[in-house]
């Protein structure tokens, strides 16, 4: 799935990411997800200044051929 994966959702929300995740993962497909944690680059001056929904960055993958299933998931999700 590496090679043939497209960016469904990225961003700081770990709500809206957790439910993504369970909106796809009820439905059957496939995901990746990567998480970075943006106070590790912070070691040297802190995180003063930082606010902390900003702490972890959010991103879910899906295989190309889920795409147009996963945004449909995703915007009746919200109805």
């Amino acid at each position: 799935m590496f090679w043939n994966r497209v960016e469904l959702y990225n961003g700081y929300s770990l709500k809206e990411f957790s439910e993504l995740k369970s909106s796809l993962a009820n439905a059957g497909i496939r995901y990746d997800y990567k998480m970075i944690n943006n106070y590790r680059h912070r070691a040297v001056l802190g995180s003063f200044g930082q606010a902390s929904k900003f702490s972890v960055h959010y991103y879910l993958y899906v295989h190309q051929k889920d795409y147009d299933n996963a945004m449909f998931l995703t915007s009746n999700r919200n109805r």
